[in-house]
């Protein structure tokens, strides 16, 4: 066109007349229940020191977008030329997981290839040692429910209906467990707290919880350092809560269709721009390397940025009654 201008002043007309932009991933149309739970979040996280609040994520570690971005009208929104099939999983090379936190160079970080045959016979015996460790307090805790109902039931001077439950079906219910790995892809809550919260994440907040001299008091009061997890399956898993109480990790709670207020996204187009420049067509070892490097390389204004700017979101966020389109 021939028009010279900064790309903000760009967008900012776009945006004017009715144009959105599509950057790889359409959004999906926001019902009211997801609106109500942003809502909700944006105002809690405002309410915070957000500063002291450390925002972890995972994505696709992979050189390219699958998909090429496009400046439509809500009108276009669902068109074919728009909506355009994803090939992320041609480009995909492992998943990558990271943290950040304001005033603080990149946090540990972490990358899953899929789970090998010897990866999963390891993953098995780690579990049976914790059902078996586990037993006698699931037995403990299941005769004490028995107990309870027992004597309710004779405070009325009744017999117990039905059928009394199993020990058996009690343990299988509540023990240690994980789901189906025949695909042996993805991370789910046994690989991303053995292999990244325990020995990784863990630390390094105990770390930052000892700067600010607030370690002792995260029991006690409001403050202290906080953890974002968004609602993938693996951090929602009641197994990786288990393991954040055990450690004192204090986590605030997510809900789906949130990624713009996770500060820590913005890290994405930053990292993947830079793989690209470096090796367009690499194989899946230069993918892993390059993404690990230039994560190291982020400097610590980036991230103070990053976080500082989600105030607007947030702000933004409560002026659209929780909808996600002033993104464009």
């Amino acid at each position: 066109m021939g028009l010279k201008c900064k790309e903000s002043t760009f967008e900012k007309l776009m945006y004017k007349f009715r144009s959105h932009h599509l950057p790889g991933a359409e959004k999906p149309e926001l019902n009211e229940g997801c609106m109500k739970m942003r809502r909700e979040l944006a105002t809690l996280l405002l309410g915070m020191d957000l500063k002291n609040v450390v925002f972890i994520d995972e994505a696709n570690a992979r050189s390219q977008y699958g998909k090429q971005s496009y400046w439509y009208t809500p009108e276009e929104y669902f068109h074919t030329d728009v909506k355009s099939g994803s090939t992320k999983q041609a480009y995909q090379k492992a998943e990558f997981v990271r943290a950040i936190k304001w005033g603080e160079r990149p946090g540990p970080y972490r990358s899953f290839l899929p789970e090998t045959d010897a990866e999963k016979e390891e993953a098995k015996l780690s579990i049976k040692k914790l059902q078996d460790e586990e037993l006698p307090r699931l037995r403990t805790e299941f005769e004490a429910q028995e107990a309870v109902k027992d004597k309710a039931a004779a405070v009325k001077g009744q017999k117990r209906r039905g059928k009394r439950p199993s020990l058996d079906v009690y343990i299988r219910k509540h023990q240690t467990k994980r789901g189906d790995r025949l695909q042996g892809s993805g991370i789910d809550w046994f690989r991303i707290t053995d292999k990244y919260i325990q020995p990784l994440l863990d630390p390094w907040i105990k770390e930052l919880q000892a700067k600010d001299d607030l370690r002792r008091q995260t029991r006690q009061h409001n403050g202290g350092v906080k953890c974002v997890l968004d609602n993938a399956s693996a951090h929602r898993s009641k197994f990786t809560n288990q393991i954040l109480r055990l450690l004192d990790i204090a986590r605030i709670v997510w809900s789906p269709q949130l990624p713009d207020l996770n500060a820590i996204e913005h890290a994405w187009d930053y990292v993947r721009k830079r793989v690209q420049e470096r090796v367009p067509f690499p194989v899946t070892e230069e993918v892993i390397a390059a993404w690990e490097e230039e994560w190291q390389r982020i400097l610590q204004e980036e991230i103070n940025k990053w976080i500082e700017c989600l105030e607007g979101t947030l702000k933004k966020v409560l002026g659209y009654n929780g909808d996600n389109f002033f993104h464009g």
